[in-house]
């Protein structure tokens, strides 16, 4: 459902509404521990001269938050994969708008760390916000496939997959070592991958 200007304004104002109330009532608790003295203070005045200085850095928090660039905008994924029809070849994806920070060297590695992802290609690497879900939708217009709920790989970074122990590990020409998660096995087999 998709927030309104209206309620999405209701919405800040109760959340610095809230913050208010809750730091106003913090302080107003210290008079009773050994910290402070025990001079009473009307809670009404102590909010009031609260309000300014939490307010400010609430709102401040909130605008800051509400325009950060969202890197794999859903629509904007969608757009561009309906653009293409048929197989894609390699002179449709150079001239294929990327997403917002993404380089423009071959993708050979993508990692997601916490809200993060490095996006690895043969130049270096590039750190962007971002999540693997959106990301995966992007790359399933390169050759590699998500071996792992936070790995994807391309194909031609793969040189060997072995076994260790339960569990079977990428490796790459540089010295990677990726996991691939026990039901991507299968799929990785189907798409002749280099198993030993």
């Amino acid at each position: 459902m998709k927030i309104g200007r209206l309620s999405g304004l209701v919405s800040v104002l109760v959340t610095v509404l809230a913050t208010n109330l809750l730091v106003s009532a913090e302080l107003y608790a210290l008079k009773y521990t050994p910290l402070l003295p025990k001079a009473h203070d009307p809670f009404l005045e102590l909010f009031l001269f609260v309000l300014l200085p939490v307010s400010t850095i609430a709102i401040s928090v909130i605008m800051y938050r509400s325009t950060s660039v969202q890197p794999f905008h859903k629509s904007v994924l969608q757009r561009e994969i309906d653009a293409f029809s048929g197989p894609v070849s390699d002179t449709k994806r150079e001239r294929s708008s990327r997403p917002a920070g993404w380089p423009l060297a071959p993708i050979l590695l993508v990692h997601a760390c916490d809200h993060y992802l490095e996006i690895r290609t043969s130049e270096g690497k590039v750190f962007l916000k971002g999540r693997m879900k959106d990301a995966v939708t992007y790359l399933a217009l390169f050759d590699g496939a998500q071996v792992h709920r936070s790995w994807w790989v391309a194909k031609s970074f793969v040189t060997t997959i072995e076994r260790q122990g339960r569990d079977w590990v990428i490796f790459s020409e540089f010295g990677d070592r990726i996991p691939i998660g026990r039901g991507r096995t299968k799929l990785l087999r189907e798409l002749d991958w280099p198993f030993e």
